[in-house]
């Protein structure tokens, strides 16, 4: 998301915070509600800049950001290479007590309530430290309880 927005905004992926919360796949939802760059709310950050980025393309973005992993699948054969680099990541993160906010996911409740979703997270040198949730709308609040519907749905049926 960060890469997509950095070409189309014309800043560095450094500058910009966006979030892809729930599910990784077809049910994830962008929170544009909570996109900044620079420390400033997109929407006020697309007009100071006269950048535009109506809801079409908004929703090609959201597109692209969802099927990312069938465009690199195509192209290189497989994920393994991001998912390595994730990963590597999230352990130099681990290793270091960096407390960085990372999008992760960790089971959180018990039996049917249980259900791990991408949130933004604190991760520490003892894992995740924190859960946060950033403003959203309510159509992206609405779409994230959703996507988490669908994760449980499909967490309960693959331990029947």
């Amino acid at each position: 998301l960060r890469t997509i927005l950095s070409r189309q905004l014309s800043v560095s992926t450094q500058s910009i915070n966006a979030y892809v919360l729930g599910e990784h796949g077809d049910s994830s939802i962008v929170v544009w509600s909570s996109a900044s760059v620079g420390g400033i709310d997109l929407n006020t950050f697309c007009r100071q800049t006269k950048i535009s980025l109506p809801a079409t393309t908004r929703r090609t973005i959201e597109h692209r950001v969802r099927n990312a992993a069938y465009e690199i699948i195509q192209g290189r054969g497989a994920t393994w290479d991001g998912i390595a680099g994730a990963v590597a990541d999230l352990v130099r993160c681990i290793v270091r007590d960096e407390r960085r906010i990372l999008t992760v996911s960790t089971v959180d409740g018990l039996g049917a309530k249980a259900l791990a979703m991408s949130l933004p997270r604190v991760v520490g040198g003892c894992g995740v430290v924190s859960t946060l949730l950033p403003k959203m709308d309510s159509a992206e609040a609405t779409a994230l309880r959703r996507s988490g519907k669908i994760i449980r749905k499909n967490f309960i049926f693959f331990w029947k």
